[in-house]
């Protein structure tokens, strides 16, 4: 399945039918299952990544604006956290920077369907502000990029637990 904010459809199989080692490896996670916080403007693909990451096993939140996604960040902090670049009233920019100055230290995953420079100066930013960016996902992406970038992103937040 590919998720396009341009064209606000999703081809190929839905997210439940993905059969996809990654979902099993998340859906094995311990219980409480970990909050994940993500905000698209295109209510969409939010909701499209909500699917997915809960069938992966995540207590997911999304949200379509940057104000919401604030609002839910400090109401409670996430153990995993998604935004897009390019929204209207807030962007992945400001974002970072209100991150940062919370002090998250939840792994992040950036997606936009911007330039992939852009993403990766993006991404360049958050880690110079002291953020944990670890995933990068350029629109359209598949469903099966998504999962392996949750996986990724659920296996730090295994590690940096059991270090404490």
């Amino acid at each position: 399945m590919a998720v396009s904010k341009e064209h606000g459809e999703l081809s190929g199989h839905c997210a439940s039918e993905a059969s996809s080692v990654a979902v099993g490896d998340l859906a094995d996670a311990p219980v409480p299952r970990r909050r994940f916080l993500f905000v698209d403007d295109n209510a969409f693909i939010a909701s499209a990544i909500q699917r997915v990451a809960g069938a992966c096993g995540f207590d997911v939140r999304a949200t379509t604006s940057a104000a919401a996604f604030r609002e839910r960040y400090r109401e409670e902090v996430p153990d995993l956290v998604g935004f897009d670049l390019a929204m209207p009233g807030g962007d992945g920019i400001e974002l970072i920077r209100f991150l940062a100055g919370e002090g998250c230290r939840a792994p992040i995953l950036i997606v936009t369907g911007h330039d992939r420079r852009v993403l990766a100066s993006a991404a360049r930013l958050g880690r110079e502000r002291g953020l944990n960016i670890v995933e990068t996902l350029s629109k359209p992406f598949s469903v099966e990029s998504l999962q392996a970038a949750l996986v990724r992103m659920n296996e730090i937040v295994a590690v940096d637990r059991r270090g404490r």
